[in-house]
């Protein structure tokens, strides 16, 4: 596989994670809440908690690919991995 077979496919994974887990919340939200004990009115604080996450990673992401210390397509790697880790320990707690 080339370099630019593995970015497209990094890429690829990328956008697959984050649909993944972006649509993961509406239909789990029940579930979620029953399983933290907590009113499913206050549930809200999962896409709050996502989204700051989201962004905090943006901007520290950024940060990396502005410093041209690291080569950008393994720091888009990274991502998806955190991601999958985050989701999968979310669903298996």
């Amino acid at each position: 596989m080339t370099r630019n077979q593995f970015a497209y496919l990094a890429f690829f994974a990328s956008f697959l994670v984050l649909g993944v887990s972006a649509t993961l919340f509406g239909p789990t939200l029940e579930s979620l809440t029953t399983r933290f004990d907590i009113s499913l009115e206050n549930g809200g604080i999962f896409f709050t908690i996502h989204s700051t996450g989201v962004t905090i990673a943006i901007y520290l992401v950024g940060k990396l690919f502005d410093s041209e210390r690291y080569d950008p397509r393994y720091l888009l790697c990274i991502g998806p991995v955190l991601l999958f880790i985050g989701t999968f320990t979310l669903v298996s707690v």
